[in-house]
């Protein structure tokens, strides 16, 4: 930031000079470059305000002009009013420097409006970025980020016009590569006007003799006049600096293709199965070093796929709000995605050319998880991608979650109820967010469990089961969802195998939340630990079979509901 009072170690002459804030418009040219800034403090006042001008409008002879700007750039909005033509008035739109001066700036685009906000008493002040740099560049207003923001390559949200308000000082930047792509986009140069005050002590009015010692800056694209005032015993007293800055775009045609398109892209190397030539070995996801069934080459084809340690997914499952997770697909908030199978020996793999899509820090995580295939592909992944066949095999998880999704409604008096509602509130994408434990890890398959016992047990509408068992004369408020509905299957007949197949699994899944819960692993968990790795080998393994009991039970609960067995009579 620039200094508004002068620095105690700074000669009140040196600081009247205006070189620090020469200074300041050059290093504040590239990377956060203000566009708008408005501080003020006793002995010093700076305004500066930006717009861009089609390069073809510019020439080196309306400097002077220029230097002479009078309106405020952000202060210029839409506005309508009324032209007069032979005595007869007609209703006209004004845009934004209609009436800017000098005249050459009437055809310039805004950057920022600053706006008032007339619906509440504060007339709180705030400010819009013009609409083609905001749909172009795709930006939002995000109010914890006091910015326009948009997502870059990896998905992270981007601070790309910041917004910094602090007692009397505004200030308003921009990024240097998105300012610069939209000047190479629509031709234009940024123009910053500016006008900063300095003074001392009771503020001297200048006279006519101020104006013959002004001095002109014409030197790195900065246009100013400099204009000393004198007290009347004739020291200087005062000084003010008016003008503007140019900086174009770049000229060369390789510079503005990386500009618009970005760097040259990566690309990692993985330990991959070339089926194409029978070998394991390690190439690059390069889509210039793959071939396909059309074109002769000696490289691997597309579809070569390279294995990953489970591990890998973790990453994308531990962070919801970034990631989705589902049906062999990652997705990065839209900027981003890739298919992904697991094979028998519970690897996951990818094609090379879907790692080549993800940006550079994603690929090079995959590569750290990379090793080499202990099997071939899924059989998922076979019928799918090379016979274009429809996968009809079963998958324990997704089916799971298809059938709470399509879950059948029970009959009331009233109306259709929800026997297993949707979660609600923070959890309301809870189905997505349930996986399969990515290794063997105690703490990861706890995480696991207690969110499934959160989208199970606690979707299953409490209220109405106690309904339907009180009009079937059980009477005990301490029972909860399972044992309601264990008892409402005795009385309406079940058979007692279908009544264990529903009950059981949701009675062991609310169990093991109940020792695990909160990680307090007491001498129970303990021994359950010791009994799961002894049973099942490890924790992955115990929660797809408990998924597989679920979801056949949830079945046939399903089936019952249908049926009409948990009506409300």
């Amino acid at each position: 930031m620039i200094e508004m009072e002068r620095p105690k170690d700074k000669k009140f002459e040196d600081w009247l000079a205006m070189e620090d804030f020469r200074s300041y418009l050059l290093d504040t040219s590239t990377k956060e470059i203000p566009v708008y800034q408005l501080d003020g403090k006793a002995g010093g006042l700076l305004f500066l305000s930006s717009l861009l001008l089609p390069q073809e409008l510019f020439s080196e002879a309306l400097i002077d002009d220029l230097i002479n700007w009078q309106e405020d750039p952000v202060e210029s909005s839409w506005g309508y009013g009324s032209e007069f033509e032979n005595g007869r008035e007609s209703k006209v739109i004004y845009s934004p420097f209609s009436n800017m001066r000098p005249e050459v700036l009437i055809d310039a685009v805004p950057i920022l409006t600053r706006r008032i906000n007339c619906l509440n008493r504060n007339r709180t002040e705030y400010f819009e970025v013009n609409p083609e740099i905001a749909h172009i560049h795709d930006l939002h207003w995000n109010e914890a980020h006091h910015a326009f923001c948009t997502l870059n390559e990896n998905g992270d949200i981007w601070d790309v016009v910041k917004v910094h308000q602090e007692g009397r000082c505004t200030k308003v930047s921009i990024v240097e590569e998105v300012l610069v792509k939209h000047m190479i986009l629509g031709n234009y140069v940024f123009l910053r006007f500016f006008d900063l005050d300095r003074w001392e002590g009771e503020l001297d009015m200048p006279n006519s003799s101020d104006y013959v010692s002004t001095v002109y800056w014409h030197d790195h694209n900065i246009h100013a006049r400099w204009t000393p005032i004198h007290k009347k015993d004739g020291t200087l007293g005062r000084v003010f600096l008016r003008g503007f800055q140019i900086i174009y775009p770049p000229n060369d045609p390789d510079i503005q293709r990386e500009c618009i398109e970005g760097a040259p892209r990566q690309y990692c190397t993985y330990i991959a199965f070339d089926w194409k030539h029978g070998q394991i070995g390690e190439y690059s996801c390069s889509p210039e070093k793959l071939g396909n069934y059309f074109v002769e080459s000696d490289y691997p084809f597309e579809t070569t796929p390279a294995f990953f340690k489970r591990e890998v997914l973790r990453k994308y499952q531990n962070d919801i709000e970034k990631y989705s997770v589902k049906d062999h697909q990652i997705d990065c908030r839209s900027i981003w995605g890739l298919p992904f199978d697991i094979n028998d020996e519970g690897q996951v793999h990818a094609y090379l050319i879907d790692l080549s899509r993800i940006p550079y820090t994603e690929q090079l995580h995959w590569k750290s998880f990379n090793e080499s295939p202990k099997a071939g592909i899924s059989r998922r992944a076979y019928k799918t991608d090379f016979l274009a066949q429809w996968d009809t095999e079963p998958e324990p998880l997704r089916d799971l979650k298809q059938l709470l999704n399509e879950f059948p409604a029970v009959s009331t008096p009233s109306g259709r109820i929800d026997l297993w509602q949707q979660p609600t509130g923070a959890d309301a994408n809870l189905i997505d967010q349930v996986h399969y434990p990515t290794g063997d890890s105690r703490q990861e398959w706890e995480t696991e469990i207690i969110e499934l016992d959160k989208l199970i047990i606690e979707g299953l509408c409490t209220k109405y089961l106690r309904k339907v068992a009180n009009s079937l004369g059980i009477q005990n408020e301490q029972l909860g969802s399972i044992l309601l509905l264990r008892e409402i299957l005795k009385i309406k007949g079940i058979a007692p195998d279908l009544s264990s197949s529903i009950i059981d699994p949701l009675y062991h899944l609310h169990d093991l939340r109940s020792k695990f819960a909160g990680h307090r692993a007491g001498s129970d968990a303990e021994q359950l630990t010791r009994e799961i790795r002894n049973q099942y080998g490890n924790f992955s393994e115990h929660f797809r079979r408990l998924i597989v009991s679920l979801y056949e039970g949830l079945s046939i609960l399903a089936d019952l509901t249908e049926k009409g067995y948990i009506n409300l009579s």
